[in-house]
């Protein structure tokens, strides 16, 4: 019955959460909703806390696996004795399988196999579904929720779905359902992608790779693909399914701001793609030559020759060209397999060029100089990039945005000039006190980057000192008692670099009294090795 009220005592209902978050009519998810009710809950049960659907993104994108169709059999089992008896004691066992597994693993065999029950009540089966997407106060009772909805061509339905896939927590399973019952199946998950921006965003897009409509596929390669986890997940899959190639092979003079900036936005996240990296990255993508070749095009066009309004030559195609270059000029790249992708001797000729007449058309080292001193922080980012191709020295900006308290931990930790380190650490004291490091989450994977910024910048101090033995042993020290594994981890391999006679003081007696009590196997080896190797 929808009056049942589901485990968990006075507990909100999610729903009400985002739906309340959302407005009326619904529009993309308050920021303070993210956060979801049964956060608390679950950190209580000794779960540690994700960004809004990075545990399901990271899994489904990085571990794999089969699904589980043991586990979607005992679902299906305990929502079919729901559906034949919603007494209490039934509803709640049903409520209780749900929250011990992940609907993850067992969604899709699931929803096959009540797809395929015809003695299932249908009006019964879609109650169970309603309670638990906008009842339930756990979130993996929501998902399960969702999918049950997904069976049924419901007006009701969808607009539950459509609202709780609002939230980046629920958007894949939103995807799923809004695609297999709505009228229009892209063009509801196309509303939907624009309202999230996080892993919300990568799941949904995925869903629209095979669309035919010639709007979302603009969409996805002028906007589709941004999203605030990491581009990479979604630029191969926006600049094939939103034929890239196709868009640039037009004359310059139609070719408008967006879709340049798209194209730069894309072709720089294929070039970063790493092999074997969690998406395809440039050498796999079939247009490789064709829209680099058509891009450069575009990028030396006359004034004359472009669209009325478009900008000229910006600095983030500057630093776009500069890793073009980059990439042309890989001596270790097999360019006998990258002819498979376009790239014959003439388009690597021609687009080789390009890049000479691009880089010799604007006054690039003063507009870089000029940019670096810029407070707009993506104009500033961009010419601090361009900088050392260039021969201009960006450390000292980088630098002073440390001291105004921006994080650019990363940037001033590169360097390998002490008194430039020592600089640095002064800082450091000053912005990393030393309870900020003592505190913190066993690991720091998924986290949000606020909640472990403290901890990201000693990491970076860490990588730092590893090349000056002898400096900055608070830091060390605070690295090797540190409560997150990742951090002693870095900690260690710096240490292994510096001579045991320029150790901290009382870290070899530290190392000896905690190494048997380390409970991360990994730590452990690390510190084990450490003392093997002070005592020679």
């Amino acid at each position: 019955s929808d009056a049942t009220p589901p485990p968990g005592g006075d507990r909100p209902s999610i729903y009400a959460h985002v739906r309340d978050a959302c407005g009326d009519p619904p529009g993309p998810l308050a920021e303070r909703a993210a956060a979801l009710p049964d956060q608390a809950h679950r950190r209580a049960a000794g779960e540690l806390p994700w960004a809004p659907g990075a545990m399901d993104g990271v899994l489904s994108h990085h571990e794999g696996g089969e699904p589980d169709e043991v586990d979607a059999g005992e679902i299906f089992g305990a929502l079919r004795d729901v559906v034949l008896d919603s007494s209490d004691a039934w509803v709640w066992r049903l409520y209780g399988e749900i929250c011990e597994r992940r609907a993850l693993f067992y969604v899709d065999p699931l929803v096959r196999m009540l797809a395929d029950d015809d003695d299932l009540s249908e009006d019964r089966l879609y109650r169970v579904g309603r309670w638990l997407a906008t009842r339930a106060a756990d979130r993996e009772a929501v998902k399960a929720g969702i999918a049950v909805l997904g069976l049924f061509r419901s007006a009701e339905g969808h607009a539950i779905v459509a609202q709780l896939g609002r939230h980046d927590e629920f958007s894949l399973y939103a995807g799923v359902a809004l695609s297999n019952t709505a009228d229009d199946g892209d063009g509801a998950v196309w509303d939907l992608a624009r309202a999230v921006h996080g892993w919300g965003r990568i799941h949904l897009v995925e869903h629209l790779i095979d669309t035919d409509d010639d709007r979302i596929k603009a969409w996805l390669i002028r906007q589709g693909y941004r999203n605030t986890v990491l581009i990479d997940y979604l630029a191969h899959a926006c600049a094939s399914a939103g034929d890239l190639r196709r868009a640039l092979d037009q004359p310059s003079v139609t070719v408008d701001d967006e879709l340049r900036r798209g194209a730069a936005d894309l072709i720089e996240a294929l070039l970063d793609a790493v092999e074997g990296g969690p998406a395809p990255g440039i050498d796999d993508y079939d247009d490789a030559g064709s829209v680099i070749d058509l891009f450069m095009r575009h990028c030396t066009a006359p004034a004359h020759m472009r669209a009325k309004a478009a900008e000229g030559p910006t600095l983030r195609e500057l630093h776009v060209v500069q890793r073009i270059a980059k990439y042309l000029r890989s001596e270790d790249a097999d360019w006998d397999e990258r002819r498979t992708r376009g790239w014959t001797d003439e388009v690597r000729d021609r687009v080789a060029d390009a890049i000479d007449v691009f880089l010799a058309s604007e006054d690039w080292p003063a507009r870089v100089r000029d940019g670096l001193e810029s407070d707009e922080l993506v104009r500033f980012i961009l010419a601090a990039e361009a900088a050392p191709a260039l021969g201009i020295d960006a450390w000292e900006h980088w630098f002073r945005r440390l001291e105004r308290g921006e994080n650019t931990w990363v940037r001033v930790s590169e360097t390998t000039e002490p008194e430039r380190m020592d600089r640095v650490l002064a800082v450091a004291r000053r912005l990393l006190p030393a309870e900020s490091l003592a505190d913190g989450p066993p690991r720091l994977l998924g986290l949000p980057i606020a909640e472990h910024a403290a901890h990201a910048a000693l990491m970076c101090l860490l990588a730092a000192l590893q090349r000056f033995p002898g400096k900055g042993g608070q830091f060390m020290l605070a690295g090797l008692k540190s409560p997150v594994a990742e951090v002693r981890l870095r900690a260690a391999d710096a240490l292994a670099g510096w001579p045991a006679d320029q150790w901290p003081q009382g870290s070899a007696e530290f190392l000896r009294h905690v190494t048997s009590l380390e409970t991360d196997d990994d730590v452990r080896g690390r510190f084990e090795a450490l003392i093997a190797n002070a005592a020679r």
